[in-house]
């Protein structure tokens, strides 16, 4: 019969490379300038030389999540829509940012905007958000 005995693997006089401090010195400073440089690349493109449709749609956007993703009654009060319901003012109304007034619609749930409801006919999609997923919402402004 053989006999086999099992050395810990602490008690071995040669340490695997991941295990010595010098390897985890090396990670984490291979680890701080990956992220230096990620964090130059990501601000290398100050936002005066980006484009104003970028930061205006970017702009949008952020007002419409606004009102569409949470519900403030002092900023968005509720109004009566069709028989006994109740909606955001926004979602009836739209938002006004920069003095255009913008629509948000939910096509996965609820939502009482003009085109939803029928009434708008003309319109044109500014923005989709979250495409294909339960939480999408297209933005779109009425044309007159």
């Amino acid at each position: 019969m053989i006999n086999i005995h099992r050395v810990a693997p602490s008690s071995l006089p040669v340490q695997r490379a991941k295990d010595t401090w010098a390897f985890k010195l090396l990670l984490y400073a291979l680890t701080s300038v990956l992220a230096l440089l990620l964090a130059l690349t990501v601000s290398s493109t100050p936002l005066e030389s980006r484009s104003s449709k970028d930061v205006d749609m970017a702009l949008i956007q952020l007002q419409i999540l606004f009102f569409a993703d949470s519900w403030n009654p002092e900023k968005d009060t509720l109004v009566a829509v069709e028989g006994d319901s109740m909606a955001k003012r926004s979602n009836v109304e739209g938002v006004v940012v920069d003095g255009v007034r913008y629509y948000y619609r939910m096509p996965n749930g609820p939502s009482f905007d003009p085109v939803s409801l029928g009434k708008a006919k003309d319109f044109r999609v500014v923005s989709v958000m979250d495409a294909g997923t339960p939480w999408e919402v297209v933005i779109y402004r009425i044309v007159s």
